[in-house]
């Protein structure tokens, strides 16, 4: 079957299982609420997620109608009558950490517009009324894996928060195959199936005329390492620049720079010294680089660095591939299932990088990936759509977890993992 008819016939699977939906409802549509933080702010690797997964389910589900709940104004990501944001102008919005006033008080939103389901795009449920579905994306265990590299804020949000939702949902879903085996070894709970990142069809080789041009606009000149992410204690930035520095003090590194593009994050002074020391010896700081540049910024590095402490996937490797681009990754089950067979791993060490480093400039030849190895965000959506319409199997928990109000450990023990 070719791709053009197997895309028809999955959105065809998909238009059954709305049609069925909308039948047990008694109405002509569903009424689909989301988690609208991923759209505040600058767009970060989750509100690319959840964008992109958006616009492939606005095309699947043509009859739904979306909700989007925040607590100050946001951009939706579909330009739709179905669509609609719900934002919060109460002092309580204003005034409540993002994730408090999720739990607190989208709830009563959710009630006045009479949803059918709700998808926690940002792991987060608020209290939803029994009738309505809850649906909640996993994305990490920051929280359990690196406390100490989260603002204190953040982290208590999450220790006091994240079980609680888990405990509320009907589907769990993760972004990995590593999260899910995560979160059974902490929480206890099954997650239903994983839903990885996809690649947007802009992420693909460049030419080099785009190449030239995207390293003129933001003052880049080649040979150059790239760095992508936050500025923040996870990504181990800071022992990646001061390698990088002692591996050019050393002459390890001779004609590369290393350049790091990405927005400013928390708990970062030590970074920001280091980065001011470090520019004479070729180190550059990009901050937030629009997402139409980075194809081009991609193509043109000698290789990603990403020595990161833990992440939940690792949407930049992915997006490297794409572009044919060597990939250098810290050495954890998440990150081999974005780097693929292709990476270079290593262990976040000082040692580990340098390894790493010498290691891609030796290799030199870029990579040449199809892009039919890398993952579909239309496929995404669709498990997304089929968890929202109930044809994913049901939360499961291997133990009970304190409060969570769902019986005893015989009656919701897992024994697998479902397709994660």
């Amino acid at each position: 079957m070719s791709g053009e008819g197997l895309n028809t016939e999955k959105a065809r699977d998909i238009s059954d299982v709305l049609g069925v939906a909308v039948e047990s409802l008694g109405r002509e549509s569903v009424r689909i609420g989301i988690d609208g933080r991923a759209f505040m702010g600058r767009t970060t690797g989750v509100g690319r997620y959840v964008t992109e997964l958006c616009k492939h389910l606005d095309e699947l589900l043509p009859n739904a109608r979306f909700f989007v709940y925040a607590p100050c104004p946001i951009t939706l990501p579909i330009s739709s009558d179905r669509w609609l944001s719900r934002v919060d102008r109460s002092w309580m919005a204003r005034r409540l950490n993002r994730g408090l006033w999720l739990v607190l008080s989208a709830g009563h939103f959710c009630r006045l517009d009479d949803l059918d389901v709700f998808w926690g795009a940002v792991t987060l449920l608020p209290k939803l009324a029994p009738k309505i579905r809850a649906v909640t994306t996993v994305y990490d265990l920051n929280h359990i894996v690196v406390p100490r590299s989260m603002r204190a804020r953040d982290l208590w949000a999450r220790r006091l928060l994240f079980g609680r939702s888990l405990a509320r949902a009907d589907a769990i879903l993760a972004i990995s195959a590593g999260t899910c085996a995560r979160l059974r070894a902490t929480y206890g709970y099954c997650a239903a199936v994983s839903v990885p990142p996809g690649v947007s069809s802009e992420f693909a080789a460049q030419s080099s005329e785009a190449v030239a041009l995207c390293l003129r606009k933001y003052n880049v000149n080649p040979p150059y390492l790239l760095a992508v992410g936050t500025r923040e204690p996870r990504k181990n930035f800071e022992l990646l620049v001061n390698e990088f520095v002692q591996m050019k003090k050393k002459g390890l590194v001779r004609e590369h720079s290393l350049v790091l593009a990405g927005g400013k994050g928390w708990k970062d002074k030590g970074l920001r010294q280091l980065l001011a020391s470090s520019a004479p010896l070729g180190v550059y700081c990009l901050d937030y680089v629009d997402q139409q540049d980075m194809p081009a910024l991609y193509t043109g590095a000698g290789a990603l660095v990403f020595p990161s402490l833990y992440e939940g996937f690792g949407m930049p490797l992915l997006e490297a591939r794409a572009c044919g681009t060597r990939v250098i990754a810290t050495d954890t089950p998440e990150l081999r299932e974005a780097g693929g067979t292709g990476a270079i791993y290593i262990e976040p060490t000082p040692n580990g990088i340098r390894d790493g480093i010498s290691s891609a400039i030796a290799m030199r030849a870029a990579l040449d990936r199809p892009r039919q190895e890398l993952n579909s965000w239309r496929d995404g959506a669709r498990i997304l759509a089929q968890a929202l319409m109930g044809q994913m199997l049901p939360v499961r928990n291997v133990g009970t977890l304190p409060g969570d109000g769902r019986g005893s450990e015989g009656e919701n023990r897992c024994d697998v993992l479902s397709r994660g």
